[in-house]
């Protein structure tokens, strides 16, 4: 009962984590997108009052008087730290981890609670491809390589990580990776590959 409210607190956490990130990535593009409007609606009326001639700049309408050359405006810098669209939807299939198996390949490879599991050997989480089955389809002793995504301060890296699998504690002939998992946006129960 309580590990069950715990998977379900983690994964209110991580969906509220996420929908302040998509509205943060909308914030941020509503910024640029006004920018970008605002610098072209002043260049169009700055254009449509004056006229280019052979002598230079001359006022189109004789009440405008003329005018020193407008500043240009910087370019927008890139937003660091905000995840593309790709990388957004690999999220959301992807397994986060709950738990780790102490001594497990896992924690000696450096994989920690709270990682997003979304490819093994670049094959992609999804809903119809989940974890324990990328993992199953190997066997003890073979290195797979894990990509993650790792939560930081106010980043997201993406990091890929080379582990070696144990032996399966229900069916040694299977890979065993040493998470326990909660499927992201899922109605999945948490599950241990």
């Amino acid at each position: 009962m309580n590990n069950s409210r715990n998977n379900t607190l983690v994964i209110a956490i991580v969906a509220v984590l996420v929908a302040v990130l998509i509205a943060m990535c909308a914030c941020m593009f509503g910024l640029a997108v006004g920018v970008g409007i605002g610098q072209v609606s002043a260049q169009l009326r700055t254009e449509s009052s004056f006229e280019t001639q052979p002598g230079g700049i001359i006022p189109v309408r004789p009440e405008v008087p003329d005018m020193p050359d407008l500043p240009t405006f910087p370019e927008m810098p890139a937003m660091p730290g905000m995840p593309d669209l790709d990388q957004l939807m690999r999220m959301m299939s992807g397994a986060m981890v709950g738990e780790v198996t102490p001594g497990g390949p896992a924690e000696q490879a450096g994989i920690q609670p709270g990682d997003l599991i979304i490819a093994v050997d670049g094959d992609q989480i999804t809903p119809d491809m989940t974890l324990p089955a990328l993992i199953g389809a190997h066997a003890p002793g073979d290195e797979v390589t894990v990509t993650i995504v790792r939560m930081g301060q106010g980043d997201m890296s993406q990091k890929d990580i080379v582990v070696v699998l144990d032996a399966n504690p229900d069916d040694d002939s299977i890979g065993f990776l040493g998470v326990r998992v909660v499927p992201f946006f899922s109605e999945e129960e948490p599950d241990s590959p």
